[in-house]
């Protein structure tokens, strides 16, 4: 029996769709860095911001090869690739802007710069991921966080922002990673 063109082009579009959720699993990088980010919230409060500094030169990239490795792992078992370099740029921006602004600052005293730059230049950056893993959810916690962020500036608790923000971002994070995850769980 053969299928009319509309019926054709549905059950492509389904198995596109399909195609698309199983690689946009995002569970695995915001679940690891979110905790991440609460570490090294802890590591600011305790020992300052050059440990932070210190904390994400070395735990980043581990991340970033964990991720990489996850990734490369889950798209070999389904059999579908795609393209890493936008993910890839964006996760080397955010570090890129991160150390120069959260450096930077401090070479040149110039807290609002050391303090709010790392903590927006995730936020610039998790906007990017959102995009690219079409998820509102991902998109809307990087505005809202760079918001609260902003606001927490403003009303003069620069000296805390930085740790305070952390925190925020990484249990917003993992607790959207923990959703996701919990989705997929319960698709499968």
């Amino acid at each position: 029996m053969q299928q009319n063109p509309a019926e054709t082009l549905r059950d492509i579009e389904l198995i596109r769709t399909r195609t698309q959720q199983q690689l946009n699993h995002f569970w695995f990088p915001l679940m690891l860095f979110g905790g991440l980010s609460m570490v090294s919230a802890v590591v600011g409060a305790v020992y300052g911001g050059p440990a932070v500094g210190m904390f994400w030169l070395i735990f980043g990239p581990l991340g970033g090869a964990a991720t990489g490795l996850y990734y490369h792992k889950r798209e070999s078992r389904l059999g579908v690739e795609t393209n890493p370099v936008p993910w890839i740029a964006t996760a080397i921006g955010i570090m890129v802007g991160c150390f120069a602004s959260g450096y930077g600052g401090g070479v040149l005293d110039l807290p609002v710069l050391s303090t709010l730059g790392p903590l927006l230049s995730i936020a610039a950056g998790y906007l990017i991921f959102g995009r690219l893993a079409r998820s509102m959810a991902i998109s809307v916690s990087a505005v809202v966080l760079a918001i609260a962020v902003l606001v927490m500036w403003l009303l003069g608790t620069p000296e805390v922002t930085s740790q305070i923000g952390a925190a925020l971002y990484g249990a917003l994070t993992f607790f959207i990673g923990f959703v996701s995850r919990r989705r997929e769980v319960g698709r499968a």
